[in-house]
């Protein structure tokens, strides 16, 4: 009987960069130090992942980890890996990877550093991180970037969302930010062209910040009626389609004297308020979110197309607008205001 002939190294090169577009990244990068044919399919290929986190935070003394503490996963279909590293480590091996293929692209990108304030390590780490990203000339292509860490230093925010690549940024997730610090974020490039923005601040915001913001789920101090109703004629205007929405949960209570408030934030707008008091926990019949558990005002509003309809929401330390669905009202309502 003879021998089977290898079937891989006979295949047509646009076969093997079918099969390649399959592989997880792990598997690709295997298959990349294989030959230089391999390397050139890999190569050939736009290289994508779902995930890369980069955790950071102080290790116990008696932690396997104290001299490792920082943690890089990278998550592609349903392969994922997972290694420690030193700070220092860790910025080299992100570089590395970044720098892997000028078509190199990540899906979500989250970096997370917390309670890592000893000896000024915070401040030190994000110096390190930013000066080899501007020397290494690096600016991640992502299409999420998740960053729920808080930075004490003013620019260092800014300076690390100013580096990422607009070509695909399609939403972002800040943790707690200052009002100096959104301010600033306000004006890059990179803020304009996201689409989807989840934040939390302690500080009042500009609506004019978020004008553009199709998808919003924010957490503020306070929220004036004066915003609630910029927020709300600016959704109007925009002609958004179906599914976006405006979710805000304020520290202090959004209406003091209920009635007052609830005629400014409406006198302004294009339509004519009426309280439709729906009984939201009968709609979803199940837990509804904490700050919109008892509103003080709901409204159905028509808008330009006559298959949406706008879905105001108002609460004492809370406020929604959703774009549903006439015919899918309550299926798309539940998915807005439910745990």
């Amino acid at each position: 009987m003879s021998k089977p002939e290898p079937i891989w190294q006979h295949l047509p090169f646009h076969f093997k960069e079918d099969v390649v577009s399959y592989l997880d990244f792990k598997s690709k990068c295997s298959l990349r130090m294989c030959s230089k044919d391999d390397q050139k399919v890999v190569d050939s290929r736009p290289i994508t992942i779902d995930y890369f986190g980069l955790n950071l935070t102080e290790r116990p003394v008696d932690d396997v980890h104290k001299n490792t503490p920082a943690e890089i996963v990278l998550r592609d279909k349903d392969v994922t890996m997972s290694k420690f590293f030193s700070p220092h480590s860790a910025i080299v091996y992100f570089m590395k990877i970044f720098k892997l293929d000028k078509k190199f692209k990540v899906n979500t990108l989250n970096i997370h550093v917390w309670n890592y304030n000893l000896h000024s390590n915070h401040f030190k780490f994000f110096k390190n991180f930013l000066e080899c990203m501007n020397t290494e000339k690096v600016r991640p292509k992502i299409r999420n970037f998740e960053l729920p860490t808080s930075f004490m230093d003013e620019k260092q925010l800014e300076s690390l969302v100013r580096a990422v690549n607009i070509e695909h940024l399609e939403t972002m997730s800040l943790g707690c930010a200052t009002r100096f610090q959104l301010e600033n974020l306000a004006r890059s490039e990179q803020w304009t062209k996201v689409k989807a923005l989840k934040l939390h601040t302690r500080d009042q915001i500009d609506p004019r910040w978020v004008s553009h913001i199709q998808r919003l789920n924010i957490r503020v101090g306070k929220l004036s009626p004066g915003c609630i109703s910029s927020l709300l004629k600016d959704l109007l205007s925009n002609n958004v389609p179906h599914g976006s929405f405006i979710s805000v949960s304020t520290y202090y209570p959004v209406v003091n004297t209920r009635n007052a408030t609830l005629n400014n934030i409406f006198k302004k707008l294009p339509f004519t308020a009426k309280n439709d008091q729906i009984d939201l926990a009968t709609i979803t019949n199940s837990t509804i979110k904490k700050f919109l558990e008892s509103p003080l005002y709901t409204q159905k509003i028509q808008i330009s197309d006559e298959n949406n309809l706008l879905f105001v929401i108002i609460c004492e330390r809370g406020f929604g607008a959703l774009v549903c669905r006439d015919n899918y009202f309550e299926d798309d309502l539940k998915s807005f205001i439910c745990e």
